[in-house]
């Protein structure tokens, strides 16, 4: 895909940050209203101005609907890898509640729950409260 910013492909327009680079939409037929409705996307979206060869910042965010949405709802964003290669569950910035870096390293915020026996290694935490067995 090539974003043109709305200019011909001779005179293509600069990329800014936040600006769309290309989306892939994924969309049901409601036989009812005669409509297609987007239940999916997944979007790839600069970072950064892109003013010379090596400005190339971008993140790929994946948006879904909920359940019971109407057909006038978008999907939202439920997940971005960022520039970094974070993944990021259940937010837009780094007020995540949940990431994972590209070695692994997990972090999260709010309440985390664990069932079953699990085995916690190099386990940190700030504030934990909780039971043993």
């Amino acid at each position: 895909m090539l974003w043109l910013r709305k200019r011909s492909y001779s005179a293509p327009g600069s990329i800014t940050s936040g600006i769309g680079l290309g989306t892939y939409s994924f969309a049901g037929y409601n036989a009812t209203d005669s409509a297609y409705y987007q239940g999916v996307q997944i979007q790839a979206v600069s970072d950064e101005a892109w003013s010379s060869a090596y400005k190339k910042g971008t993140r790929l965010q994946f948006l879904t609907a909920a359940n019971g949405a109407t057909g006038t709802s978008s999907p939202v964003v439920r997940a971005i890898i960022d520039n970094a290669g974070k993944f990021w569950i259940g937010a837009t910035t780094g007020a995540a509640t949940a990431s994972i870096d590209q070695s692994g390293n997990a972090s999260f915020s709010g309440t985390l729950s664990v069932t079953g026996h699990p085995t916690l290694e190099g386990v940190t935490a700030t504030g934990a409260t909780g039971t043993g067995a």
